[in-house]
């Protein structure tokens, strides 16, 4: 189901943890590098350095670590928008 999650927010760059809240958050790739001020693929590239970093696959796999590690606030619950045609891998 789920790769080995191994990873924890340390071994994350600043740059990769903000990545990772994001995509907590329910971001798609164009809505993270708008807000980060960086081309769509830096953004492939700082996700596909999460998941190495990490041991998982999917950004679903992702978020669940990062809710885990109680990376968001309380207030800034998960709210994952699941659109037709994204796709999480």
């Amino acid at each position: 189901m789920f790769g080995k999650g191994e990873g924890n927010m340390n071994s994350l760059t600043t740059l990769e943890e903000e990545v990772a809240i994001l995509i907590a958050k329910g971001y798609e790739n164009s809505e993270i590098a708008r807000d980060l001020y960086m081309s769509l693929r830096n953004v492939a590239i700082h996700i596909k350095s999460i998941k190495n970093k990490w041991n998982v696959r999917t950004r679903v796999e992702i978020g669940i670590l990062v809710y885990h590690q109680k990376l968001l606030k309380h207030e800034q619950e998960l709210h994952f928008e699941f659109k037709r045609g994204i796709n999480y891998q």
